[in-house]
């Protein structure tokens, strides 16, 4: 059974769970440059919403999102069509390692992520979502699509699938 965990604040373990998901998720050659350099900025701002995904006591997903401008500020010269927002959130990153996939933990994340944004006063979300895992479909069947934009060939994705630019209410 899944267990939700809201972090705040950053310490080594929770940084290394967080690379290790990262590296086990994804396809090889999406790698941040130095992850653990990236991760460790990114969940030391404390303005960022931070959750863990855990089964039995082991961490198996995660989910960070940021503010809206914050991630426009980082993202800008790659999307040129990113627009200010400062009443939205940015979901930054998601992980499930495989084997806990398609067993509902990220709508149990997703759920978090908005009850931590509402607390926020926030009720918006922007992302890139991949397409050729479905994902994108999940997010705009799970809410309310106010923009949605293709990106054929994302830099993040090592050029190697498209995106959809994702704002959305929730």
């Amino acid at each position: 059974m899944f267990k939700i965990k809201v972090v705040h604040g950053v310490n080594e373990n929770l940084v290394d769970d967080i690379v290790r998901i990262d590296r086990d998720s994804f396809p090889a050659g999406w790698e941040h440059g130095d992850a653990k350099e990236y991760f460790s900025e990114i969940l030391k701002n404390e303005n960022n919403i931070r959750i863990i995904l855990k089964d039995e006591g082991i961490a198996v997903g995660y989910l960070v999102a940021v503010p809206h401008n914050d991630a426009r500020r980082d993202l800008q010269d790659d999307d040129q069509f990113i627009q200010e927002d400062a009443f939205r959130y940015y979901i930054e990153s998601v992980a499930i390692l495989p084997a806990y996939q398609g067993k509902k933990g990220f709508f149990k994340m997703f759920e978090t992520l908005i009850k931590e944004l509402k607390n926020k006063g926030v009720c918006k979300i922007s992302m890139h979502a991949r397409v050729l895992n479905n994902f994108s479909a999940i997010i705009q069947k799970e809410t309310k699509v106010t923009r949605i934009r293709k990106i054929d060939r994302w830099k993040y994705y090592n050029y190697e699938e498209p995106t959809d630019y994702i704002e959305a209410d929730l």
